[in-house]
């Protein structure tokens, strides 16, 4: 009994002991149990800041990929207008460059080029812009017609041409330049030059250079939007039969090299005179030369001269040549020709049209003083007429007709290289 009481006891320990051992056990487990669910929530942890990590790092390189691509795309940019202003500044250099390396005798010869050209140029231009506004320059006005009599121009207005003529070129050439002829444009109100080509006394019939003269004129009076008088200036030789054959062929090569100029009108024989009659010597020659122009210009206005120094309108009134554009040269000097010739005059103006291609404030000698009295009178009875005029002369000569003072500028017209007569026509030109 009581070793079985013992063997109970000593088992009944046990199973306590085993208890014990359970509940250690238990209670290892329990801790490994713990252990391992921490374990756990720290890898979740670290996976979880490893994941941010490597999101960050990501989001980090998308945005410094994005920054440097933007970056990269702002370089390009501007090396785009770098290389734009590389090029410009190449293409500046380039263009300096090439005038830097124009020839010295190029820029020799431009420097010494006369100031004209550029000057013609200007005026070219700004005579284009002339024909929106009324005026009487050829810009406007264009080629020019003749109704009831009287000139007008290609709109059939009323025009009056009023201008200078040069004295002989083959003596005072040098006064009808490019600079002078703007000069009287611009101090007289000018819009006509006349060209006085002698054909004797050392004229045409003996120089035939003078041409050249008379085309550098013409070629200045388009420049300067002015009309031109090419005046075959017969004198001496006072019928123009003399030298038809030669005044055919001049003005059949002036009519085709100026068929597209409105601004030449042809003046085909200056002042018949002598033993001449308009029906026997000038109307048969203005006949066949007429012919010659109009083969080439059918639109030029074209002034035939009359009997006696231009003087015998009357004669052409009562017999006229057959062709529209065709008008009647009148000469008078203010101390010769009078009330008489302003008669005459008014009467012819009934049937033909008249043209006052040369008169002068002297006597018709060119000399003797000048007439102040008759020259208004003159002055005022053709603003009445409309009838257009050409002033004698454009020279220096030592005669009371001549417009400028010994020795005067070439090149210009001032106050001090005007005449007496100079300066009369200044004042009264304008009206």
């Amino acid at each position: 009994k009581d070793d079985l009481d013992n063997e109970k006891e000593t088992i009944s320990k046990n199973d306590e002991t085993n208890k014990n051992l359970e509940n250690v056990s238990k209670n290892d487990n329990n801790s490994n149990l713990n252990e391992e669910i921490q374990n756990k929530k720290v890898n979740t942890i670290n996976n979880e800041e490893k994941s941010d990590i490597k999101n960050n790092n990501v989001n980090n390189e998308t945005n410094n990929n994005k920054n440097i691509n933007i970056s990269n795309d702002k370089d390009k940019e501007e090396d785009k207008k770098d290389n734009s202003d590389i090029n410009d500044n190449n293409q500046n250099d380039k263009e300096d460059n090439n005038s830097s390396n124009i020839p010295s005798n190029d820029e020799d010869k431009k420097d010494n080029e006369s100031n004209d050209d550029s000057n013609q140029k200007n005026d070219e231009n700004n005579n284009l812009n002339d024909n929106k506004s009324k005026n009487n320059l050829v810009s406007y006005n264009g080629w020019l017609k003749i109704e009831n009599n009287t000139l007008v121009n290609e709109r059939k207005e009323k025009i009056r041409l009023k201008g200078i003529s040069t004295h002989g070129l083959q003596w005072y050439s040098k006064y009808a330049n490019y600079d002078m002829m703007k000069s009287l444009k611009e101090e007289l109100g000018i819009n006509l030059f006349r060209i006085a080509m002698y054909t004797e006394e050392n004229g045409y019939i003996y120089n035939k250079s003078l041409k050249n003269k008379v085309e550098e004129i013409v070629e200045n009076a388009k420049k300067l939007d002015m009309y031109v008088i090419i005046d075959w200036h017969i004198l001496s030789d006072g019928d123009p039969l003399m030298h038809k054959e030669e005044a055919k062929e001049f003005f059949r090569e002036m009519s085709l090299k100026y068929k597209d100029y409105p601004n030449v009108i042809y003046e085909i024989c200056n002042e018949p005179n002598g033993n001449v009659t308009w029906e026997n010597n000038i109307k048969p020659y203005a006949e066949e030369v007429i012919k010659e122009i109009r083969e080439n210009s059918k639109k030029s206005i074209i002034i035939v001269g009359t009997p006696t120094w231009d003087q015998e309108v009357d004669k052409p009134a009562k017999n006229k040549i057959n062709d529209e554009l065709v008008m009647y040269a009148l000469h008078f000097y203010s101390g010769t020709h009078t009330e008489w010739l302003r008669e005459r005059v008014k009467e012819a103006l009934k049937n033909i049209p008249i043209f006052v291609s040369e008169w002068g404030v002297s006597d018709a000698s060119g000399n003797g003083g000048v007439y102040k009295e008759e020259t208004i009178k003159w002055i005022n009875f053709m603003k009445e007429n409309n009838l257009s005029y050409a002033v004698w002369s454009l020279s220096d000569k030592n005669e009371s007709s001549a417009l400028l003072v010994s020795g005067a500028s070439a090149n210009m017209v001032t106050e001090n290289s005007l005449s007496e007569a100079g300066k009369l026509i200044k004042s009264v030109i304008k009206d």
